[in-house]
């Protein structure tokens, strides 16, 4: 029926993060104008285990009755272009 070929090492990572709603914070300005610029972020946990760069795929606003104001970001692992 034909081959099916892999890249050795292609990682497929999307981390999902709820992030409270401060305008003025500038980690919240930063995701947001990432997600508007359609540009890579540099994402680095704790201990190391991720840092590279993202691409902002969702920026969407949780409203409840009850709690604050949030900000649910999707965000998957940035490939460049191999185009040249």
């Amino acid at each position: 029926n034909g081959l099916k070929s892999h890249v050795g090492g292609l990682r497929d990572i999307t981390i999902e993060i709820n992030m409270e709603h401060l305008p003025e914070d500038s980690g919240f300005q930063q995701v947001l104008k990432a997600y508007q610029d359609n540009t890579p972020l540099r994402f680095t946990d704790a201990d190391a285990a991720i840092d590279q760069d993202f691409t902002i795929l969702e920026f969407g606003q949780e409203e409840p009755l009850d709690d604050k104001v949030s900000n649910k970001i999707k965000a998957a692992l940035y490939v460049e272009s191999s185009e040249g």
